[in-house]
């Protein structure tokens, strides 16, 4: 069951996040989200415990690159985002490089 996500998501506890809603409503015992947002949830929603899944398991988003204009500027940026030093920019904040060894 989808429990949160998409345009029509409302927090269910004023002040606190769309998943932290969940718990704190007593709407789910389990749910499956991104590690980025575990430590906030269970800081707003103490006494819940996070477990990684295996890594047989995990899997990760996907991310592509459109260009969708002949505007030199953006290609300018997308080559940039493919070049040594923006795969090197988009590894340091956590995402997997396509373009270095």
């Amino acid at each position: 069951m989808q429990l949160v996500g998409g345009p029509n998501t409302k927090p269910l506890v004023p002040g606190r996040g769309a998943v932290q809603g969940i718990f704190l409503a007593d709407r789910a015992d389990v749910m499956l989200g991104y590690c980025s947002s575990g430590q906030a949830v269970m800081r707003d929603a103490p006494g819940l415990t996070n477990v990684a899944l295996p890594h047989s398991l995990t899997v990760g988003p996907a991310y592509g690159l459109v260009v969708l204009t002949d505007r030199g500027l953006a290609a300018h940026f997308a080559l940039f985002v493919l070049s040594e030093r923006g795969q090197a920019i988009l590894r340091q904040y956590g995402f997997d490089p396509v373009g270095l060894p």
